[in-house]
């Protein structure tokens, strides 16, 4: 008899330790509560979050497929100021009307995109969305802005906190989309990958890279890559498979059909862009 899932909503006291707390293993993943959420919190299988503050939405997800903002809401001047920070005032067309029943409903992340891109494409596999702060609706300011759609309305918004400075770039996340589900993680797979994949971008859009940053290979869920597998780093001189030698060791986090993300979890001297990796069971 399957029992019920338990969840929890991430409290704003968390956000002053999320960039410290690592993705490990059977870490808690996103639930999308709404449509707006579901666009913006992909995939909605439990294995999108790299950090407690981050995670990646492929190129080919709803969230991705017209640009690199994520469908959430915006952020626009309420005064002369084009950079924000704590205590500044924010205007953005929310949806209306508002339900103010409850105080999460008027409280949003404040989300940064940035596209991932790799060498050997055209375009960008994806992005990853980072929240960098907080905000909420400051019900004592009526903006005098009006908006047509009778879908949405500018409304003002204090920045409750933010770690760096808040620009019309970044978006609006609602913070009733983030809730912690505790379904089993581990993966399901009949095929084993057999080849040798090769690291073809990083998360930072560095060329080398090292211990615990995230990476993305070659290989996905069709070369039977699954989540929580480890794999191999190799050092291995041109063309002489004998001089293959591990130096490290990587873990897959998320995984996609034509490709994957791993976490470096020990290296002993920096990756790079078509280094090596291979399967160790």
């Amino acid at each position: 008899m399957n029992q019920p899932r338990k969840t929890h909503f991430i409290t704003a006291a968390a956000l002053a330790l999320v960039s410290m707390v690592v993705f490990q293993g059977a870490a808690h993943a996103q639930t999308p509560l709404n449509d707006v959420c579901a666009a913006a919190l992909a995939p909605s299988t439990p294995n999108g979050l790299l950090t407690a503050d981050t995670w990646f939405v492929a190129q080919d997800h709803q969230a991705a497929k017209t640009s690199l903002k994520s469908p959430l809401f915006n952020i626009m001047p309420a005064d002369a100021s084009t950079l924000w920070s704590s205590g500044s005032r924010v205007l953005s067309n929310l949806p209306a009307p508002i339900d103010t029943t409850q105080s999460d409903d008027q409280t949003y992340f404040i989300v940064r995109a940035k596209p991932v891109h790799a060498p050997s494409h055209s375009k960008p596999l994806g992005q990853t969305l980072k929240i960098i702060g907080t905000a909420y609706l400051d019900e004592r300011v009526k903006p005098a802005m009006s908006n047509a759609e009778s879908t949405s309305q500018v409304r003002a918004l204090t920045i409750a906190q933010s770690t760096a400075e808040v620009t019309s770039s970044d978006r609006l996340l609602p913070k009733n989309c983030w809730r912690v589900d505790e379904r089993p993680t581990e993966p399901v797979t009949n095929l084993l990958p057999s080849a040798p994949a090769k690291i073809i971008a990083t998360l930072d859009d560095t060329a080398i890279t090292s211990q615990a940053a995230f990476v993305l290979i070659d290989q996905g869920g069709k070369n039977g890559v699954a989540r929580l597998q480890n794999w191999q780093l190799i050092d291995q001189l041109p063309n002489q498979p004998a001089s293959a030698k591990a130096f490290g060791t990587a873990q897959i986090v998320q995984v996609f059909d034509d490709f994957s993300i791993a976490r470096i979890s020990h290296a002993t001297h920096e990756a790079r862009i078509n280094t090596t990796l291979v399967f160790a069971p």
